[in-house]
Order: C-alpha cells, then structure tokens, then sequence
C-alpha cells in the first residue's frame, strides 16, 4: 500500500510538474514570437549578402590573376558571374534562409528567458506582452533593436552598397520605413 501511495504522489507530482513546466514553454515561446525580428534580420542579410560578394569578388579576381586569364576576367564575364552565382547559392544562401526562419535564435532566447525569471515571471511577462501596452512596448524594443543594428554597422564602417545587393537593400529600407511609421504614428 505505501509503494502504491508513492506511486501515486510521484505521478501527480510529475503531472503537476509537467503541466507547469508545458505552461512555462508556452509562456517562453509566447515572449518569443510576441517580438519581431525581421527588420534587423534584413539589415544582417544586406550586411551579409554585401561582404559575401566582396569576398567571393576578391577570391575569383585572385585565382583570375594566379591563372592569368586576363582583363576580360571581371565581374562582366559570364563565367565569372557564374561562379559566383553558384558561391552565392552555396555560402549565402542557407545563412539567408536561417535569418528568413529566425530558428536559430529561439533555443539561446528561451535559454536565457528561463535562467533569467522564475516562471511566474515568465507568465506574467507573456500576459502582459498580450496588452495593447505590451505589445506597442515590443515593436519600441523590436524598433530600436533594428536601429542599433543599423547603427552599429553604418558607424563601424561595415555597411556599404555593394552591387548584387539591391534586392536585401531595398527590403531593409522598406521594413525599416514601415516599422518607423508602426512605432511613432499608431
């Protein structure tokens, strides 16, 4: 009978404790997706297209010079524009895609929200962000998360327009653009 009674504690227990703990990750994961990234994820990607292509500019214009192909070895040259295509596809690319999906950041984001505040905290952070307050004070945050990223690569001399990257440019001014107007006139 005393095994059974134990038996009996710990499984309410763990179904006690799962069902805080299936509340908590919600809560985690409502924090998470109350916020919206994709601003300063644009600006990474302009930033990341641009020193791609300088890079993989500096690498071909080498191995042009080291198999002395010449001055028609340029980034006019089909064959030339070709690999660096194929480059683009193969470094850029998949990296693009895990800023499009924004995955890679919500393991280290739970982590910390989870070593940072109990879950009561958690819970009362998650219900708040759900208020109209809560959520003008995420897109601020989300605002001026952006700006220092742009900020932060403008001033550190790391952002320049390098041609092949007018599509990313464009989606960042404009997301930018539309973000300015949600945070300041609504």
């Amino acid at each position: 009978m005393q095994k059974f009674v134990g038996a009996v504690l710990l499984a309410g227990q763990l179904c006690v404790s799962g069902v805080v703990l299936g509340e908590q990750k919600d809560d985690l994961q409502k924090i998470i997706d109350s916020h919206d990234v994709t601003t300063a994820a644009a600006m990474a990607k302009y930033y990341l297209k641009g020193v791609t292509l300088l890079s993989i500019r500096e690498l071909l214009e080498a191995e042009g010079e080291k198999q002395e192909l010449g001055s028609d070895w340029s980034e006019n040259n089909i064959y030339w524009k070709r690999i660096e295509d194929s480059l683009i596809e193969e470094i850029y690319d998949p990296i693009a895609q895990e800023y499009d999906t924004m995955q890679w950041i919500h393991v280290p984001w739970r982590e910390m929200l989870d070593k940072e505040y109990n879950p009561e905290n958690i819970n009362k952070i998650s219900k708040h962000l759900e208020t109209n307050v809560g959520k003008k004070q995420t897109q601020i945050i989300d605002h001026y998360l952006s700006l220092y990223v742009m900020r932060t690569l403008t001033f550190s001399g790391k952002l320049h327009d390098v041609a092949g990257t007018k599509a990313e440019k464009n989606q960042m001014q404009t997301l930018y653009v539309k973000q300015d107007e949600d945070v300041f006139f609504s």
